[in-house]
């Protein structure tokens, strides 16, 4: 049996090293590998038990041979051989002193075989890893050169503009970003993979800066007010009051637009207002001539009032106060550190922004691809980053195209008027109607008006698609956007061994082999009787050292209390007789 248990553990170890470290998948019996080692486990441990049993059963006759010993003790030892708790009990009944060294470590065994199936449990954990994909590659967008392929230009003492797509991605990228429209992947983390990586790297990007004029801007305005003698004869005590204003700021380039804004409305008399018009936001776009900070510089200015109801104007004769902001973009390159993705979202630790500066280069013609003539570029400016050093070309009309894109004045106008005029010129008019009457880039302006509090997100979304826009290929996008190859990974359940939960198994088999080789070198002269009962029989208690009064137990023979108590008051030593046979001989 000892053969056995140590069988089951080379094969537990065997299985432990083939396992560790492997995917669990790579596991193909249908029975799972925690299950296998519980098997072996149980099969050791068992096989294990039995020689401890008989090693106590046989080590219990030479107790009684060394020297006298109580009755007791057959029972004692009996019990140690059944299991880890007569183990238990034989090493609590027995005097210290008494004990077998042998006997005890056996006992020891036994009991403390008791952990060996939950230590075997916790050998293997089941852990999840990343594995790389060896044949799957991810990707994601990136432009070292812009040139957008939605127009051809060429540049030389006239410009000429000829649009060969239509620039609807552009379009999108503007309104999607204000509308806070989510840009289009740029990035691809194909299946099987779970997620996806890639080396820090650097990118053509839009950057821009903020800044509130609200304190600063400066106001232009001129106020015509008509009689309405001329407009209504029928109440010629109401008049028509129009402001046209001009927004500037201190420090305004020539080539930046200021910001126009008109508002009107029409009393019945001095206090009562019966129609207006009002202007809630007006934007200007401007598009500097020269480079700034590696790119055409792009600047927005928009205004719109604190009060959009704009009724106070009449009675007080004065245009509202308004709020006005700033932003300008322009071209930068961007390092991205930490880049990772799942197939649906991308993730970035990092952005570093840089300023780019324009290298020195001859006067150059640019001439966009055109499939119908199979024309080439010839130059592009070149620029290079003030952080990494990397070089770009960027088509400077880029920017000029954007701002087409974008209206140059875009504004939302509220039209209110009286639905029923009173009779009496000094009443208040009892319901107006509310409705807009331009609807010329309303949704645009709308969107800017209602996000102004919060334009730098704004300004944020717009250049996110417009990124977006130039990192990726396609119509309307960038000719020379290329694709960044990164690393795909699936998450997999590893199987790892932990061996130091092995320790407890493999030390109780070891220790019952040498327990098991040292009872037989001890017990070798004498006879083998192991737990047999027959042996009882043969070899009992010697009847010519016995007397009958010595075997009376108590009043009522035959409990198992009596017994108990007549083995532990007698005495007797495994000796042979007269006759020259074995016998329980009785102490004097």
């Amino acid at each position: 049996m000892m053969f056995i248990s140590l069988m089951s553990m080379c094969l537990i170890i065997i299985i432990l090293s083939k396992i560790d470290n492997t995917p669990s998948a790579s596991w193909t019996l249908p029975i799972q590998p925690n299950s296998v080692i519980s098997v072996l486990t149980t099969v050791g441990k068992t096989a294990m038990l039995g020689p401890v049993a008989s090693c106590l059963s046989q080590l219990k006759w030479r107790h009684f041979q060394l020297r006298q010993q109580p009755l007791r003790d057959l029972q004692v030892f009996d019990e140690a051989s059944r299991g880890p708790w007569g183990a238990l009990l034989f090493l609590t009944n027995l005097r210290i002193q008494t004990i077998p060294s042998l006997a005890a470590a056996l006992a020891l065994v036994a009991l403390i075989s008791l952990g060996v199936e939950p230590s075997a449990q916790q050998i293997l954990e089941f852990s999840n890893k990343d594995t790389r994909l060896a044949n799957v590659t991810a990707e994601i967008g990136q432009a070292m050169i812009y040139r957008p392929n939605s127009y051809a230009l060429e540049l030389g003492n006239g410009s000429s503009v000829t649009v060969v797509e239509d620039n609807s991605a552009a379009t999108d990228a503007i309104y999607g970003g204000i509308l806070g429209n989510k840009p289009p992947p740029v990035f691809t983390c194909p299946s099987p993979a779970i997620w996806c990586s890639w080396s820090d790297f650097s990118s053509l990007g839009i950057c821009h800066s903020f800044e509130n004029l609200t304190d600063v801007a400066i106001a232009k305005c001129s106020r015509t007010i008509t009689s309405g003698a001329s407009i209504a004869p029928s109440a010629p005590n109401s008049e028509m009051i129009l402001f046209d204003c001009l927004y500037d700021y201190p420090g305004r380039p020539k080539w930046v637009t200021p910001v126009s804004m008109k508002w009107s409305g029409w009393t019945r008399d001095e206090s009562t207002l019966n129609t207006y018009d009002f202007t809630i936001f007006s934007i200007s776009t401007s598009l500097s001539p020269q480079d700034v900070g590696g790119g055409a510089n792009l600047t927005f200015l928009a205004v719109r009032p604190f009060d959009a109801k704009g009724i106070s104007i009449v009675p007080s004769r004065s245009y509202p106060k308004v709020e006005m902001v700033k932003i300008e973009g322009f071209l930068c390159e961007k390092t991205f550190h930490g880049v990772t993705a799942t197939p649906r979202e991308l993730m970035v630790e990092k952005v570093e922004r840089a300023s780019l500066s324009a290298l020195p280069s001859p006067n150059f013609t640019n001439q966009q691809d055109d499939a119908k003539n199979n024309t080439t570029t010839t130059t592009l400016p070149t620029y290079v980053s003030n952080l990494t050093g990397f070089h770009y070309q960027v088509d400077w009309t880029a920017f000029w195209r954007i701002s087409t894109t974008i209206p140059h004045t875009a504004t939302v106008k509220n039209s209110i008027r009286c639905l029923s005029p009173p009779k009496d010129l000094k009443s208040t008019c009892p319901q107006f109607q509310l409705i807009t009457d331009n609807m010329s880039n309303l949704v645009f302006g709308q969107s800017w008006y209602e996000s102004l509090s919060d334009i730098y997100r704004i300004a944020d979304n717009v250049a996110a698609d417009l990124e977006a826009m130039m990192r990726k290929a396609g119509p309307g996008r960038n000719t020379n956007a290329t694709l960044l190859g990164g690393h795909t990974y699936l998450t997999e359940t590893y199987m790892q061994v932990r061996w130091c939960w092995l320790v407890l198994p493999l030390s109780m088999i070891m220790l019952t082999a040498v327990l098991l080789a040292a009872s037989i070198a001890a017990t070798k002269q004498q006879p083998l009787f192991k737990d047999s009962s027959i042996a009882f029989l043969v070899h009992g208690l010697g009847h010519r050292h016995w007397k009958p009064e010595d075997m009376r137990v108590g009043d009522e023979q035959g409990t198992f209390e009596n017994l108990e108590h007549w083995a532990k008051n007698n005495m007797a030593q495994l000796a042979r007789d007269v006759d020259g046979q074995l016998r329980f001989i009785r102490a004097v």
